[in-house]
């Protein structure tokens, strides 16, 4: 009897889809180009790794047990142009032979002990939560974290589990973004766990990319994480660091300047429409004006390519009048963070560090969301 499986074409490409982020694009290994089909017992996983991260995908199917090693790339390619409906793979030597409508193609492959194989994480530590809970927090925070590979623990979100509950932080230095989320935890409290910003934010996709809400899952070892949710397993190493201590401190500074804006979304319409004429700082950053005075807000922006000047709602509490410039992106970034409609802006002087700016929600929506940025200085 032949190794041949039956599977429906729209899942096994959607498989291959998601498994192929952790495809290597860089790695002299021809084999890591690849992902590994295998079936059992009525389920087909395809999986992939860069030796730093690992997906697993499983899809149902029929047929009998079945191994194939084959190139990412043009599998995907091929299985987007077939025809909807449930396609035959067989195995053909080192490669496979797909049969569609009356129609087959052929696939060259790599033999399959060449595939990477992983001890199984030691699970010390790790939590439960919703899968869709999961993706919201990491896609909130991960922006923060910064996109150079020389600072390791700042290219990353640091995760800590301690008593009921798990809390993610991210920081490149400009600004500093944390978020509590309420989970069942399991074994040991860990503190700075540390995961790569880009295995996060491909989490988050997987995570959104999946059908309904289920449970996701997420084990720590010393040196690995593992998420299993809705069929999808992903493991990536952790980043060897430490992350900033005591970042929490920064939270609780007291603040001299305090408003509100009742407004969020009309805040973010007006930071969109600065950011069309803006000028840009040193660091090519486009660069908005916030003027706080008694229930106004002005937000302004331009340069010689011409400018925009808008007054929006805000309640100034403490601190009479402020006036400073910040990066557009940056302050956008939040906002679309947080899940309140109005906004608290404070400004905290007297901090022993450059002054800064804390931003959190008010009102309904607050859900423990606390993000801080610099001001642009010149």
């Amino acid at each position: 009897m032949p190794d041949v499986i039956y599977v429906d074409r729209a899942r096994l490409s959607g498989a291959v889809q998601l498994a192929r982020k952790a495809v290597s694009v860089r790695s002299p290994f021809p084999v890591l180009s690849c992902v590994r089909l295998s079936s059992g017992g009525g389920t087909l996983t395809v999986a992939a790794t860069d030796l730093d991260r690992e997906i697993e995908v499983a899809v149902p199917c029929r047929g009998g047990d079945f191994e194939a090693v084959l190139p990412a790339r043009e599998l995907a390619e091929l299985l987007r142009l077939l025809p909807d409906g449930e396609i035959e793979v067989e195995k053909d030597g080192d490669g496979a032979v797909v049969r569609y409508a009356g129609n087959s193609a052929q696939i060259s492959g790599f033999p399959a002990d060449q595939f990477p194989q992983r001890p199984e994480n030691a699970r010390l530590a790790g939590f439960s939560t919703g899968a869709g809970d999961l993706r919201d927090a990491l896609k909130r925070v991960v922006f923060a974290a910064s996109d150079d590979p020389t600072r390791p623990a700042f290219s990353a979100v640091c995760v800590d589990l301690e008593g009921a509950g798990v809390r993610f932080t991210a920081t490149d230095t400009y600004r500093l973004v944390t978020l509590p989320l309420e989970v069942r935890r399991f074994g040991e409290e860990r503190k700075g766990v540390l995961l790569p910003k880009e295995a996060a934010s491909d989490l988050a996709g997987i995570l959104g990319a999946l059908e309904g809400d289920g449970e996701a899952e997420v084990f720590f070892d010393q040196s690995g994480a593992e998420v299993r949710a809705d069929g999808v397993r992903m493991w990536f190493r952790l980043v060897a660091g430490t992350f900033p201590p005591d970042t929490a401190r920064f939270f609780d500074v007291p603040h001299s300047f305090a408003a509100e804006i009742p407004d969020r979304r009309g805040f973010e319409s007006a930071l969109r429409r600065a950011e069309v004429f803006a000028e840009y700082d040193k660091n090519k950053a486009p660069t908005v004006h916030l003027h706080f005075s008694g229930n106004t807000l002005t937000v302004s922006g331009g340069s010689d390519r011409g400018g925009v000047f808008e007054k929006i709602p805000a309640v100034v509490g403490e601190g009479g009048e402020l006036r400073d410039s910040f990066n557009i992106k940056y302050l956008l970034d939040i906002l679309e963070a947080l899940k309140s409609e109005s906004v608290l802006f404070k400004f905290c002087r007297d901090t022993g560090t450059n002054p800064y700016a804390l931003i959190t929600p008010s009102g309904q929506g607050e859900d423990g969301y606390r993000a801080i940025v610099l001001p642009v200085r010149k």
